[in-house]
């Protein structure tokens, strides 16, 4: 199962993004389960994958309650090997975490981008090496 979790993003560009990522999971009928609040993941052996969507917070001026339960999660998944996809605030936390900056920009970046996948791994096994995100 991959869990989602909705970081509840109320900027003008997320309500699009993630309705087009639940429309993905299903067309590849993947099973997911969509978590809205940070919490200790339960079962994690059974968890094949996880992603963090965007939100209103940043990396740069953090909600440190939030960051912290975020960092606590990813550490053990991290360990464990669970592939972990960040979208938005979610790639900002894995940079983080990973010991990477965040720097600020003028204005918010937005659209879709190709993927290339270096490794084979079963959470892309729907996929081609080359895909848009």
């Amino acid at each position: 199962m991959i869990i989602v979790y909705d970081m509840n993003c109320r900027s003008k560009t997320c309500p699009k993004f993630f309705p087009e990522l639940i429309n993905a999971l299903d067309k590849f009928k993947t099973k997911y389960k969509i978590v809205k609040n940070v919490r200790n993941l339960k079962n994690i052996a059974e968890i094949r994958g996880v992603i963090i969507s965007g939100s209103n917070f940043s990396v740069r001026k953090p909600n440190t309650y939030l960051l912290n339960r975020l960092i606590k999660i990813f550490d053990q998944l991290i360990k464990l090997k669970v592939p972990v996809l960040g979208i938005c605030f979610g790639h900002q936390v894995l940079n983080y975490i990973f010991g990477g900056s965040i720097i600020h920009m003028d204005k918010e970046r937005i659209g879709y981008h190709t993927i290339y996948l270096t490794e084979k791994h079963q959470l892309f096994n729907s996929y081609e090496n080359k895909f848009r995100v």
